[in-house]
């Protein structure tokens, strides 16, 4: 018997070469399909398969029973054979595996996605909770959901100073506002894709600005055209200046959407042609009447990565 015979023959199928000879190839084929075992798979399974009951086709398993016998004369292409439909099986059987493994992984990572999608803008503000991040992180667009949002500026870290507001916020844009009231704690912000320093009494932005309250019930108000509304403060987007930061107009009742006083103390909420919008904070009404409120912390947040901002310097 070759050395390969041994290899291939004797360690695959030890019990068959228990007593050192080799099976007779007559008596094995004499031997009838019909009487092989079946599984309950209804496949044929080889009585001396030692790998549990993974099911094996028919064509396999005669193939199998067939190839385990091999004549004297070194005919040892029927256990090559065998050895190769082997290990096609257990190939198969651990790719089965990895797959299933990796299908789980998947399912897991889409099972925790969306319960939290707002958790990397919760990490880096102290006015947000679970609910609000979330709630926020939807109305943002999607090109502005970037790896990392950054905090660059907070009046409880950086003091109440317009000056200082500008300096830290220079040159970046797309940015969040938000603003938490004394009294009320209801939060109201926006977001502008304009830059809010150099500061200037010049119209900035754009459509994709809007402005929002995001304690119960959260709100987004988003621009919109309508040709019978003022031209004038339909695009009256954002206006950045060392006396004030103001979003929106109104024509009618010369009001801003939202609009932070320069000394960062006071806001003011009321109606707006340009995000169609409703007084953003009216729990801070006195006595009924609506007007400016005193604020008790401010968040800016830089919500765009540098690639961005190098492509705007580059050109």
């Amino acid at each position: 018997m070759h050395n390969h015979q041994l290899k291939y023959g004797l360690s695959h199928y030890p019990r068959q070469y228990k007593s050192g000879r080799t099976p007779n190839l007559d008596s094995s084929m004499d031997r009838s399909e019909s009487s092989l075992p079946t599984s309950n798979h209804g496949f044929i399974s080889s009585p001396s398969d030692d790998r549990g009951d993974w099911p094996v086709p028919d064509s396999v398993a005669t193939m199998r029973e067939r190839n385990r016998s091999f004549d004297d004369d070194g005919d040892d292409d029927g256990s090559l054979l065998t050895c190769l439909c082997s290990g096609v099986h257990l190939l198969g059987s651990i790719l089965c595996q990895i797959y299933s493994e990796s299908d789980k992984h998947k399912e897991v990572q889409l099972r925790r996605a969306p319960s939290n999608p707002g958790i990397k803008l919760k990490s880096v503000s102290h006015l947000l909770t679970k609910q609000m991040s979330n709630d926020l992180y939807s109305m943002i667009p999607e090109t502005s959901r970037v790896s990392m949002p950054r905090l660059v500026f907070a009046t409880y870290r950086d003091g109440w100073s317009m000056e200082n507001l500008l300096a830290k916020t220079r040159d970046l844009d797309p940015v969040i506002i938000l603003i938490r009231a004394l009294k009320s704690k209801v939060v109201i912000g926006a977001f502008s894709t304009a830059i809010l320093s150099p500061p200037s009494i010049r119209v900035r932005g754009n459509g994709e600005c809007f402005v929002f309250r995001l304690s119960h019930p959260s709100t987004a108000y988003r621009w919109t055209y309508i040709p019978s509304v003022n031209k004038t403060s339909q695009n009256q987007f954002v206006v950045s200046s060392r006396e004030y930061i103001a979003f929106g107009a109104s024509a009618e009742f010369g009001t801003n959407a939202l609009r932070l006083d320069g000394d960062l103390r006071t806001c003011d909420s009321g109606y707006s042609d340009t995000f169609q919008s409703d007084p953003l904070a009216p729990e801070e009404a006195d006595g009924g009447v609506l007007g400016p409120f005193e604020v008790g912390d401010i968040e800016i947040i830089h919500v765009a990565d540098s690639r961005r901002r190098q492509k705007r310097h580059s050109n």
